[in-house]
């Protein structure tokens, strides 16, 4: 397992950028003294600096918007396309102390940027981490040997009946376990957007790789010896899908290179035959299919002078009409994110009212009646429903932060799951893990 090269050091020229602490250092040797060196050090916003770690871990390609959106922005379109703009002006203005090398960004008319100066990234930093990656790896092992011959004599006491020290015992374990989290994929590149199936064996989810176009992988959760699975071309680009009540198929929003028209499409997992159903405006369009397997709901705007909004496509009938759920002139918010509670009474709505204010509602399927559950929050990065369809897991990102919440629907009543840089969460099955 190696660093994230998202968080690796690295020289353009004379210039250093370290992204753990969001800063580029310009060094310069005096006139007076050859061997000694004069340096700079400005900060930038994380933003800018994300922007600039894609173009270098991309160079000498072009980096087209749209990937830089997806990257820095999770596409978020309506905020990335001025941020982006906004984050080449000042890269430029920040870089332009290394203006002896010639120009630093490109912008390719039509197309994107490419960074014209060769990044070094710092390899021992790499070597480095694996060799604190092993030393670690050999500690939790001794430690985990160790908690189970602990775990053993704790049961051997509480059954010899001594049961008030077995009661603050476990108490104890409780406190110190907390949130325990695993890694279940370790693929080079970007993975969001994941959904196990039904029965909890399959994952899947969309990815960039370098090189690659983004699209969707599959991996079985029940065997880590199988190779993880490229369910979709290069031809075309897809990051989000849902799977059918019975784990047979899988529904895409889909977009083709060439010509880049977005359908959503399902895919027969047993033939790979694959089915254009409507059509979309992004591949990252959220997507999820009801409980009774009728209905297939997504947001789009592809239609003329409609921001987004919720679209449902039957799955029963052949050329079904694709119906709107959404708000469709004079809108005051838009449509980003959706999820079907598992017993069908409820879907789960994120709705963006402006550049810094999303919000979760839930829509009685039923009737139509709404209700709102949050207030203020800056951008909600997913939402999933738990089993017993009383509440959502959602995460949130704040200044730059991410993070991941549980919120009661009766009450309204948000707890902290305390996991760092979380986001798009969604329920394994019945085991009650996200």
């Amino acid at each position: 397992m190696m660093k994230d090269q998202r968080k690796l050091s690295y020289r353009l020229g004379l210039c250093r950028v370290d992204p753990s602490d969001n800063s580029v250092v310009f060094q310069s040797k005096t006139d007076m003294n050859e061997s000694a060196i004069d340096q700079t050090k400005l900060s930038l916003q994380p933003k800018f600096i994300e922007v600039l770690n894609v173009l270098a871990r991309n160079y000498p390609e072009v980096v087209t918007r749209d990937e830089l959106i997806a990257q820095v922005w999770d596409g978020n379109s309506y905020v990335g396309a001025k941020a982006l703009t906004n984050a080449i002006w000042h890269l430029r203005q920040q870089l332009s102390l290394l203006a002896e090398v010639g120009a630093v960004i490109e912008t390719v008319r039509k197309t994107g940027y490419r960074l014209l100066i060769e990044p070094e990234f710092d390899v021992e930093a790499i070597s480095d981490e694996q060799d604190l990656l092993q030393l670690t790896s050999g500690k939790l092992l001794h430690m985990t040997q160790r908690m189970r011959v602990i775990m053993i004599s704790m049961a051997l006491l509480i059954f010899l009946g001594i049961l008030f020290t077995g009661i603050h015992l476990y108490q104890d374990k409780q406190k110190m376990l907390g949130t325990q989290v695993t890694a279940l994929t370790r693929d080079p590149g970007s993975e969001r957007y994941p959904v196990v199936s039904h029965d909890g064996r399959w994952l899947v989810y969309g990815a960039y790789r370098p090189g690659f176009v983004p699209s969707l992988y599959l991996k079985d959760l029940t065997n880590d010896d199988f190779p993880v699975r490229q369910l979709t071309s290069s031809s075309s680009t897809e990051l989000r899908a849902a799977w059918s009540i019975d784990d047979t198929r899988l529904y895409f929003t889909s977009r083709t290179v060439m010509t880049a028209e977005c359908r959503i499409m399902q895919l027969t997992l047993s033939t790979n035959e694959i089915i254009s159903l409507a059509p979309c405006s992004s591949d990252m369009s959220a997507i999820d299919v009801s409980p009774d397997g009728k209905s297939l709901a997504y947001i789009s705007s592809h239609e003329k002078n409609k921001m987004g909004g919720i679209y449902v496509q039957s799955l029963e009938l052949d050329n079904a009409q694709l119906i709107r759920q959404s708000c469709e002139i004079n809108c005051s918010y838009e449509d980003r994110d959706l999820a079907y509670s598992p017993d069908g009474y409820w879907i789960a709505i994120v709705r963006r009212y402006s550049n810094i204010s999303e919000d979760i509602f839930i829509r009685e399927l039923s009737s139509g009646n709404e209700q709102r559950l949050t207030h203020g929050i800056e951008d909600v990065r997913g939402l999933g429903w738990t089993n017993d369809s009383q509440r959502l897991v959602f995460a949130t990102e704040e200044s730059g932060s991410r993070n991941g919440f549980i919120i009661d629907i009766k009450s309204k009543n948000i707890s902290s799951l305390d996991v760092e840089g979380m986001s798009y969460p969604r329920l394994i099955g019945d085991s009650g893990r996200v």
